[in-house]
């Protein structure tokens, strides 16, 4: 993946505090095409984000979310450059246009407020806050790989420590095939 577009994936998910797009779960999906037009990356799965309105009273718009293990800090991402790029087309008025989309119904549970249009106001002036501190919370501490590999092996160590001798070899799946066995000896 190119690092100007892995930045940009990694900067809209600092920006709206997506913290679930890791090594271990990517919420990434590549649509086949079946060679008909070039494979097309989404972004999935966003239950994850906007934390900042769990708490709206002690939400930090500078606050520095650990980005170290995200899905795509392997490919270096180039966030600097796509903040450079992204942050001034990211206006408080097309805030207000795309959080004017969103259903009234949907924003009329929120406790902290008396009406949806008071909600949006709220979301819009966070995320515009977020955009122009994006200096305090922009993510750029990506470890290596080999750095990566040593943390999931202490993690594993760790994970097996306290386990019955039985549990101990339970393979780690993430993102990786099964290892292949030979099935004819359970078809006779």
């Amino acid at each position: 993946m190119d690092p100007l577009e892995a930045g940009r994936i990694v900067w809209l998910d600092a920006l709206t505090v997506n913290v679930d797009r890791t090594v271990h779960s990517s919420n990434l999906m590549v649509w086949p095409t079946l060679g008909t037009v070039p494979p097309r990356l989404w972004l999935i799965d966003h239950g994850a984000a906007l934390v900042f309105h769990h708490r709206w009273d002690g939400s930090d718009p500078a606050k520095r979310y650990d980005f170290r293990h995200h899905a795509l800090g392997r490919h270096a991402p180039d966030v600097r450059a796509a903040d450079a790029e992204l942050a001034p087309r990211l206006t408080e008025e097309l805030l207000r246009a795309i959080v004017a989309q969103v259903p009234d119904a949907w924003l009329l549970d929120e406790p902290a407020f008396t009406s949806a249009d008071e909600a949006r106001t709220a979301y819009v002036n966070h995320l515009h806050a977020r955009v122009r501190t994006s200096a305090a919370w922009l993510p750029t501490d990506f470890p290596t790989r080999d750095e990566l590999a040593a943390e999931e092996a202490r993690r594993a160590a760790k994970t097996r420590q306290g386990r019955p001798d039985w549990l101990k070899r339970v393979p780690d799946l993430h993102g990786k095939p099964a290892a292949e066995q030979d099935w004819s000896v359970h078809l006779g």
